[in-house]
Parts: C-alpha cells; sequence; structure tokens
C-alpha cells in the first residue's frame, strides 16, 4: 500500500469520526425535561426490583486479556487489562465510545467486538491497581494476537517500537490544531476517569503507607497485648478454658476513649469496639489499621468496631495505626487496660 492511499484511509477515519462525535453532540443537547414518564409507587418499585435482579457481582480475578465494564466512571466504559506491572498494578487501556479511530494514537481493533469495543485509545492508558480493577466486570477475554496487537501499538504510542503498515491504517490522523474538536473529546474521556483515578491514587498511597508501616512494625517486638496463657505456643486448651474469652481495655495518646480487645479461642474471633469517655460507641478511631504478627494487615475499624476470624490460633500481637498518626501498639496490662 503507497503512502497516498495509507493516508487516505487515515484521513477518511477520522472524518467519520468527526462526524459521529458532532452528531453525538447535538443528540446530547436535546432536552428530554418535558418526557413523563407516568408509574404507579407499586410499578416503580416492580421496576427496580427486576433491575436488581439483573446486577451482577464484580469480578475480582484480574487476568491480561480481559475486557472490563469499569466502574467509578461517569460513562460505561470498557478497558483491556493490557499487562501486569507487579503484584499490585496493570496497564490498563480504554476503548473509545465510538467505532473510528480520532487520532494517530486510537487504534481500531482487526475484530469488530461490537459498540464500545471496536477502538482503543493508546493516549488513554493509565496503571490501575488490582483492588480497583477488581471492581468491575468482566465481558469478553481478547486472545492473545489480540491483546499483542494493542500493546505493541501502545509502545509505539510512548516511544517504543514501530507500528506495522496494517497498524497504521487502522489509526486516525494526528491532532495539529489548537482547536481540533478532537481535544475536546480527549479531554470528555479524561474527564470520564477522573473519580476512578482519583480512588485509585488513594489506594496506591495507602499501600505505599502500609508497606512503610510493616517496615517499622517488624523491626518491633510484638508481645501480647494481654498477658494470658492463651497466647502460649505450648498452651494446651483445655475443653472449659477454650470457652474462655481473653480481653484488655487499652488506651491510645490524644485520644480520651478505650479500645476494648477481645479474643474468643473457641471461634478463634478477634473483636475491636472503640468506646467514648462517654462509654458510647465512638466512630474517632474509623479508617485505622489493624496489623497482627509479623505487621500482616488485618483489616479497617469501621463504625467504631472490627471483627477478625483467624484460620489458626491468634498470637496476641496486635498493633493501630493511621495514616495521619503513628503507630500505637496494644499491650494490656493484668489489670486489662494499657496506659501508653
Amino acid at each position: 500500500m503507497n503512502e497516498k492511499m495509507l493516508t487516505e484511509i487515515r484521513k477518511t477515519s477520522t472524518r467519520d469520526f468527526l462526524a459521529r462525535y458532532e452528531l453525538r453532540k447535538k443528540l446530547a443537547q436535546v432536552d428530554v425535561d418535558d418526557v413523563v414518564v407516568d408509574m404507579t409507587p407499586e410499578d416503580d418499585a416492580a421496576a427496580r426490583d427486576a433491575c436488581a435482579r439483573l446486577i451482577r457481582t464484580v469480578d475480582g480475578d484480574v487476568a491480561v486479556g480481559q475486557v472490563r465494564a469499569l466502574s467509578g466512571v461517569k460513562e460505561i466504559t470498557y478497558a483491556l487489562v493490557a499487562r501486569k506491572w507487579d503484584e499490585r498494578s496493570w496497564l490498563v487501556i480504554p476503548f473509545s465510545s465510538f467505532s473510528e479511530p480520532a487520532t494517530d494514537t486510537e487504534l481500531k481493533l482487526k475484530v469488530d467486538g461490537g459498540l464500545g469495543l471496536r477502538v482503543a485509545q493508546l493516549w488513554n492508558a493509565r496503571s490501575l491497581l488490582t483492588e480497583t480493577i477488581a471492581k468491575s466486570w468482566l465481558v469478553y477475554t481478547l486472545p492473545e494476537e489480540g491483546v499483542a496487537d494493542i500493546v505493541s501499538a501502545w509502545q509505539w504510542s510512548v516511544g517504543v517500537g514501530e507500528l506495522s503498515e496494517d497498524q497504521l491504517a487502522r489509526t486516525g490522523m494526528p491532532i495539529t490544531k489548537r482547536k481540533d474538536p478532537r481535544i475536546e473529546y480527549q479531554e470528555t474521556s479524561l474527564a470520564n476517569f477522573a473519580k476512578l483515578d482519583a480512588k485509585d491514587l488513594i489506594a496506591t498511597e495507602h499501600l505505599a503507607w502500609l508497606d512503610s508501616v510493616r517496615v517499622e512494625l517488624r523491626v518491633m517486638k510484638m508481645a501480647s497485648f494481654t498477658q494470658s496463657r492463651v497466647f502460649e505456643r505450648d498452651y494446651a486448651l483445655a475443653a472449659a478454658e477454650v470457652e474462655k474469652s481473653v480481653e484488655a481495655d487499652c488506651r491510645l495518646p490524644e485520644f480520651d476513649g478505650v479500645v476494648h480487645v477481645r479474643y474468643t479461642p473457641h471461634d478463634r474471633r478477634l473483636y475491636i469496639r472503640v468506646f467514648g469517655a462517654d462509654g458510647n460507641s465512638s466512630q474517632k478511631l474509623d479508617g485505622w489499621e489493624v496489623f497482627g504478627s509479623d505487621a500482616n494487615s488485618l483489616g479497617t475499624i469501621s463504625n467504631a468496631g472490627f471483627v477478625c476470624e483467624f484460620k489458626s490460633a491468634f498470637d496476641g500481637a496486635l498493633c493501630l495505626a493511621h495514616e495521619e498518626g503513628s503507630e500505637v501498639h496494644l499491650l494490656g496490662s493484668d489489670n486489662g487496660v494499657q496506659d501508653t
């Protein structure tokens, strides 16, 4: 294919995109406020119940090649899980909601995946945590050759590698003018991800904080929060003694309430309740992370409480930490109260 023919194909794709983009903008301006749907409360309840039955739980297992319907975005958006960066994050490449490539950094797929799954936005690629992607829905798995096609084009878009002639023919023309309407299209696409990106950034920063806490805790010698024989390795629990729970009331610096810790050996459950100075439940420690032995994160305090069930016996090592404060190692004294 000669260069002139190749350029004409790409120009045609861009013209088709612009025509559809302008049409969609005009349709979005149609006033629908006058549309009234007359429903009785019973009809409304029945419709809501019918919709609820169609809601599918998210797909938590993330893998390369998956095409997912993302949550946390303003509009229905599909994205390819293109590559695994490390144990926590993945390269994700969104799809355009249009059927033709808008720019030179959008690639039309060889196989028509249907509306919203025809063009990959190479320029809109991002890194997302496993936890973020896991809160989405698997809709399709792209074959290896399809993933390789998109990934190699993305590599070219960031300055690594070259596009084949076939790939180039499936792209649009570059943006060369400041007033190009495709800039508005890109800005709208980025805005669609604003909320999702913000949550992912917060989660990334939280994971970094967790790592720093783990480093500090692993150099500490974490003893049991209360001096009970239940936490001794060689302690053989008799049937009657198993039913006896272990409890401690712990105090934290700059918190005038009490953190009540209770462990029930018979079901291997750890309970934490937070009480204020008035004796009522307090949510002042909501969001604090709970760490166990070897600096393992057990979860987060929420609604003034925390519950954790252990696969094996709890060894009594317990610590609370918050991103805006320091780590507090819970150590119950003989009378069950910690003074720190």
